[in-house]
């Protein structure tokens, strides 16, 4: 195949038109949750400039029959409408806009229902437009909406929405998800009460924060009943009052070479948190640790590591959440799915992630500290209770265990030996082994001549004990914590050569 040309010219064309049933059905199998599809219609509510936006779930005692999106934002008028509902056409998107690919509001629409209706008013006008999955694969014939009966929409009671001027009405018919028995209704509505909240909190919780738009769900039984709202709140998946760890949050700085900078922001959570931000409605808490992607300060992703670690849930490192807010110059190099859910970063991502340092601190380190925080939080993983052992006196020994709180001998014992070690050096603790290493060439200066034992100087031993007990405990040590132990080291053994 060497020297091979696989060019080969063109000796004609021809249209090959989309077949209309087979890309209707395509439509339907975009997969977006009913929380996914919703936030993508209220991102077009939030770029139309709207303050208040309703979700309505229409209803009987049988079923849900149709659920309506309303906002007060600028509305559409004919001509923008008629672009709206084109399939294939790019609307003109802003870069502060929170809409990416000018096609959400049909397919999110269609992954939940097989009718979606438009109906916007605009100075006072009203135009609507109705899709169809029916008329969709009729050559894409989509539906003008008679004026008068559209304007009647609007007449309509939508709780404390004033739609006097410019606003918009999304109604979903022929609901395929939402399609529920009699006997799963009530469970479904408490599914999706207990849901929404939550996921549409986090993802528009800095607009709802701001006080930029009010988000709000209801349900109107249509065989009568009250109309109870239900204000979704601003759920910040940041908002502890205090760090699980102290120097947290720390800012890592990744540069994409020839894209950009990207700040990264790490926050370690208190373990055992009962903080409803920290929970985000309960369920698998270990799957919401990871990345946390903004873009226009709309949460895209709540979680997850993109491949930067192996484990996406590893109970462990629950603690750990990142939140990158994504520039718009970065908008190229940080692909969004359709839903709008999920980021997909470059292939360089991962690397210069781990690489990453916040002054003297790597990633890894970072990794290893919610680590440190969830199993020093953790009833069900911390060590043991540690106490002096060998190389103290036994009536101390027994002491400092009550004080301590051991019981019946069920703890761990830390050793302390004499050792050569390096003259930059008082102490080496090895929390594998369980033992603490004590400087001979120092013993002479801390020790009175003639008493050295194996029990000697327990003084010093108690504070080496008091100054590295949580270090005992870890598996491992974090660069953060050896470079800890090098400073310490260093001021006992300045204060030591200053005792001769």
């Amino acid at each position: 195949m060497e020297g091979a040309n696989l060019a080969v010219r063109t000796v004609k064309t021809e249209r090959l038109a989309p077949d209309p049933k087979g890309t209707a059905q395509a439509l339907q199998r975009i997969g977006y949750s009913l929380d996914e599809a919703l936030a993508d219609l209220v991102d077009n509510s939030i770029d139309a400039s709207a303050s208040n936006v309703l979700v309505r779930f229409f209803r009987t005692n049988n079923r849900i029959s149709q659920v309506a999106i309303v906002d007060d934002g600028k509305g559409m008028d004919e001509a923008t409408l008629h672009r709206a509902m084109q399939y294939g056409v790019q609307m003109q998107h802003d870069l502060s806009d929170l809409g990416k690919y000018g096609i959400g509001l049909k397919t999110a629409s269609f992954s939940q229902c097989q009718s979606v209706s438009v109906f916007s008013k605009q100075d006072g006008i009203v135009n609507g437009r109705r899709w169809t999955l029916t008329r969709m694969q009729e050559d894409w014939r989509c539906e003008i909406l008679d004026q008068n009966q559209s304007a009647r929409l609007f007449e309509m009671g939508w709780g404390d929405l004033s739609l006097i001027q410019h606003r918009t009405v999304i109604v979903w018919d022929e609901l395929d998800a939402l399609s529920a028995g009699v006997n799963d209704l009530d469970k479904l509505i408490r599914k999706i009460t207990r849901r929404l909240p939550v996921e549409l909190g986090l993802r528009f919780h800095r607009f709802i924060s701001s006080g930029q738009v009010s988000l709000k769900i209801d349900f109107c039984n249509l065989d009568g009943g009250d109309v109870v709202p239900v204000t979704i709140p601003a759920i910040d998946p940041f908002a502890y009052e205090k760090s699980g760890q102290s120097g947290y949050p720390l800012s890592y700085k990744v540069t994409l070479p020839g894209r950009g900078a990207l700040e990264m922001i790490a926050h370690i959570w208190p373990a055992k948190s009962e903080n409803f931000e920290y929970k985000l409605g309960g369920g698998r808490v270990a799957e919401r640790q990871g990345f946390y992607f903004y873009r226009n300060n709309r949460m895209i992703q709540g979680g997850g590591w993109n491949g930067v670690r192996e484990s996406d849930s590893e109970p462990h490192s629950s603690l750990a959440r990142i939140q990158i807010d994504l520039p718009a110059s970065l908008d190229a190099a940080f692909g969004l799915t359709i839903q709008k859910s999920k980021v997909v970063p470059p292939p360089d991502f991962k690397s210069l992630v781990l690489g990453a340092k916040a002054g003297n601190t790597s990633f890894e380190d970072y990794i290893a500290a919610s680590v440190e925080t969830y199993r020093d939080g953790s009833t069900d993983d911390s060590p043991q209770t540690i106490v002096p052992g060998w190389g103290l006196p036994i009536p101390l020994q027994r002491k400092l265990a009550q004080i301590l709180g051991a019981k019946n001998g069920d703890a761990r014992e830390i050793k302390f030996e004499w050792k050569d070690l390096s003259s930059d050096q008082l102490f080496d603790a090895d929390g594998t082994n369980d033992v603490v290493y004590l400087n001979l060439e120092y013993r002479p200066v801390l020790v009175e001549k003639g008493s050295h034992s194996s029990s000697d100087a327990p003084l010093v031993k108690a504070l080496l004990f008091l100054l590295l007990s949580r270090d005992l405990r870890k598996e491992r040590r974090s660069q953060k914590q050896d470079e800890w132990h090098v400073l310490c080291n260093k001021v006992l053994t300045t204060a030591i050569r200053a005792m001769r």
